[in-house]
C-alpha cells in the first residue's frame, strides 16, 4: 500500500506545481527544465518500481501456490498407513492412486518449468527482490525434490508388496 500512496502523490504534487508556476513567472528556463527532467525521472522510476512490485507479488503468489500443491501431495503420502493388514485391498488402491499422482506430477512439472522460465526472466533483468524470489524458488525446489523421493519410496513399496 505504501508504494501506491507514493505513486499517487507524485502523479499530482501541489509542491511541484507551485515550483513550476514560480519558475514560469520568473522565466527561469534552465531551472524549469531541470525541474521537469527530475520530475519525469521520478515518475519513470516510480512507474518502474510499481511494475516491479506487481511482478514480485505475482511471482511470489505463483510460487506459493506451487509450494502448497507440493506440500498437499506430500502430506497425502506421509499419512498413508503401509502397515494395514488388509494388504489385498489397499495395494490395488494404492497402485491406482500412485499412477494418478505420477500423471499429476508430470503435468505439474510442465507448469513448474514455465514458472522457472518466468523466474529466470526476472532474475536476468536484475529484479530488486531477486534474493526473495530465489529463496522462494529454492524452497519450491527442495519440496519438489522431497516429493520425488517419496514417489521413489512408494514405487519400491508397491514393487516389494506385489512380490510379497
Amino acid at each position: 500500500m505504501g508504494h501506491n500512496k507514493f505513486h499517487s502523490s507524485i502523479q499530482r504534487s501541489p509542491e511541484v506545481d507551485r515550483a513550476r508556476d514560480e519558475l514560469n513567472m520568473n522565466r527561469d528556463k534552465p531551472r524549469l527544465n531541470a525541474l521537469e527532467q527530475e520530475w519525469t525521472s521520478l515518475q519513470k522510476m516510480s512507474d518502474s518500481r510499481f511494475v516491479q512490485l506487481r511482478e514480485l507479488q505475482g511471482i511470489i503468489e505463483e510460487i506459493s501456490r506451487a509450494i502448497m500443491w507440493v506440500n498437499e501431495r506430500e502430506e497425502e503420502e506421509l499419512v498413508f498407513d503401509w502397515g494395514d493388514r488388509n494388504i489385498e485391498q489397499y495395494i490395488p488402491r494404492k497402485q491406482e492412486s500412485y499412477s494418478k499422482m505420477m500423471s499429476a506430477l508430470e503435468e505439474k512439472e510442465k507448469e513448474l518449468n514455465k514458472l522457472k522460465t518466468k523466474v529466470d526472466g526476472l532474475l536476468n533483468n536484475n529484479h530488486p527482490a531477486a534474493d526473495k524470489i530465489e529463496a522462494y524458488m529454492d524452497t519450491l525446489q527442495t519440496q519438489w525434490s522431497w516429493l520425488l523421493q517419496i514417489t521413489k519410496c512408494i514405487h519400491i513399496h508397491l514393487k516389494e508388496n506385489a512380490a510379497y
